[in-house]
């Protein structure tokens, strides 16, 4: 019963336009239909008796008359002299098939009904053959000693012609057309979920995975801009799904790898988005391009770079050279690279393994866009490296059986299936309330430092952004949430065991002492912001960079900051581009928590 009612919910549209369409069917077909109306008229068997005897006898024999006269109605005896009296044309039959005539049960009635379409001569019609009726059963009763008829037929109700048609029954016929569309409807509905295999909503791919659903992004119409615009309810729907990744991430999997069961399912629009999503909260993401095969990444975030994934494992550029930085608030890249021949042997060296855990020390999240399943054996390779794997499950792209086998291969690898992401879902009612979320407003230009950039001046962070002041909290939609408590967090969870930092090759290492910036000089970065910890160095300790904050450095909104201390820039990315992580978790306009 549960599984008809989910259908019945799933497909409430198709329903309500199969009874639509049924209604007006049977609208239009009572538009179109004659109306028809009924008269009738009424007899009695009456039989003439003398002594008390024979009045039972004769009721007896009365009851047993009945059905012989109300057939009696319908012969030509009776008919044919009805319609010389009326006038009638045409064929005996034709008006038989107008004419009724029944006996109430346990009594000695007879019931005339005549149909016509015009009332008048529906009621002439009845009362012509309740006459002569009469008239016939008078003629073949036997009769009495006295000459008298033993038994006789006495009206007792004479038909008048109907105000109201008796068809077609308007009402009845809708209510009809509404159960026989609904009754075709679901017919057609429950054929189609036999005889279809594909995934079309998140509760059938929970099923098939038995993973947790992460998140679920609604269908787009058209082609999807990637990453989705700030203000579209596919980006509200990747920030849902970022605060189930920042779940995962505060039980130290801060290494997911996306893909999905076949070709088609987002994979890496999905990573994309993520990504993004993740960079705009203030933390330091990497998006590795870990398909060999068809590599896309770098055509749809526009970046012309020959160096890349497997220019790095082949020990021909350093990781350095090869990641691509986009800008503060948003992700570094590291592109598939030149192809190679032997994609899954590459991704399976212990080059990519220290490659990872590399990137792992550096960033706060990794995400891999990796290739399907199914097709390849480079996603169950990747995923041993990683954390865990992220499916991407396409409603309408894929089938069960494939989502099931997916699953299955991965399991049979080793490789934890950490939740998965159902893409391209139909939009319900909760899924628009992102509609209606006002774009992002463009805050006054803060009043100049001294030695700093005045209003005339661009600064590094992207207009609409940073909020007026160091204490405003960002307008979010479910009201003023800090991103703070997102550091706290995933300051407070355990996390896996780090790669030691490389050393800076461009860059002078910072010394290993320096004074703390002056209040009065925002302009000037601490080491603890901006310093790249080189050669021989230690990196500085999260509760010193805490403490110092809670003594009189700038935490953001008067209270003490619990977020993590900034990771030293990569050596391709100059001091003035990289912007303090404190200072891009207040800039955040965007998160909510879930």
């Amino acid at each position: 019963m549960r599984d008809y009612v989910a259908m019945a919910r799933a497909h409430w549209l198709g329903l309500s336009a199969f009874a639509v369409v049924g209604v007006l069917l049977a609208a239009l077909a009572a538009l179109l239909t004659t109306p028809q109306y009924t008269a009738r008229a009424e007899m009695v068997v009456v039989a003439d008796t003398g002594s008390a005897t024979d009045l039972v006898q004769g009721s007896e024999y009365t009851q047993k008359q009945v059905r012989t006269f109300s057939a009696l109605a319908t012969r030509q005896v009776v008919v044919q002299p009805a319609m010389a009296e009326l006038g009638l044309t045409g064929s005996t039959a034709a008006v038989v098939e107008r004419l009724s005539a029944t006996s109430v049960l346990g009594t000695n009635v007879i019931s005339v009904t005549a149909t016509d379409p015009s009332p008048q001569a529906a009621a002439d019609l009845a009362n012509a053959v309740a006459k002569h009726l009469t008239a016939a059963v008078g003629d073949i009763v036997p009769s009495l000693p006295d000459g008298s008829k033993s038994v006789r037929l006495e009206p007792i109700t004479t038909a008048t012609p109907p105000a109201q048609p008796t068809s077609p029954r308007v009402v009845l016929w809708i209510l009809l057309g509404a159960i026989g569309g609904l009754a075709l409807g679901a017919t057609l509905i429950t054929l189609r979920q036999l005889v279809d295999t594909k995934v079309r909503d998140e509760a059938s791919a929970v099923s098939l995975v038995g993973a947790p659903l992460l998140g679920a992004v609604t269908v787009h119409r058209g082609r999807a801009p990637v990453p989705a615009p700030a203000g579209s309810p596919q980006a509200e729907e990747y920030r849902q799904l970022r605060t189930s990744i920042a779940a995962l991430a505060a039980g130290g999997r801060r290494l997911v790898a996306v893909t999905s069961s076949v070709p088609g399912e987002g994979t890496t629009a999905t990573a994309v988005n993520l990504a993004s999503v993740l960079a705009a909260a203030g933390d330091r993401v990497c998006l590795v391009e870990a398909n060999l095969r068809r590599p896309r990444l770098a055509g749809q975030l526009g970046l012309e770079q020959r160096d890349g994934l497997t220019s790095v494992l082949t020990g021909g550029v350093p990781l350095e050279d090869a990641v691509a930085a986009q800008g503060p608030g948003l992700p570094d890249v590291l592109t598939s690279g030149p192809l190679t021949a032997h994609p899954s042997e590459l991704l399976a060296t212990s080059r990519m393994r220290e490659l990872l855990a590399e990137l792992t020390e550096r960033y706060d999240h990794v995400v891999l866009d990796c290739p399907p399943v199914l097709p390849v054996t480079d996603a169950v390779v990747v995923g041993r490296l990683c954390h865990g794997v992220v499916l991407v499950v396409g409603a309408g792209a894929v089938r069960r059986h494939e989502v099931r086998a997916a699953a299955a291969t991965l399991a049979a690898g080793g490789v934890p299936v950490v939740g998965l992401v159902a893409n391209r879902v139909p939009r319900t009612a909760w899924s628009r309330y992102g509609d209606a979320l006002p774009a992002a407003e463009t805050p006054a230009a803060p009043a100049a430092a001294p030695g700093g950039p005045t209003g005339a001046e661009p600064v590094d962070a992207p207009a609409g952004d940073a909020p007026d002041s160091a204490d405003e909290a960002p307008r979010t939609l479910g009201g003023a949430v800090r991103a703070a408590d997102v550091a706290r967090h995933l300051e407070r969870a355990p996390r896996p065991a780090a790669a030691p930092v490389p050393p800076d090759h461009d860059t002078p290492a910072a010394p290993p002492a320096a004074r703390a910036p002056a209040e009065d000089d925002p302009a000037t970065p601490g080491p603890a912001d901006d310093a790249t910890v080189g050669d021989g160095d230690t990196a500085p300790d999260p509760g010193t960079t805490r403490d110092r904050q809670a003594g009189g450095g700038p935490a953001g909104d008067g209270h003490t900051s619990d977020a993590p201390p900034p990771a030293a820039p990569l050596p391709h990315a100059s001091p003035e581009q990289s912007t303090p992580r404190e200072a891009v978790l207040r800039d955040d306009s965007s998160f909510v928590r879930g």
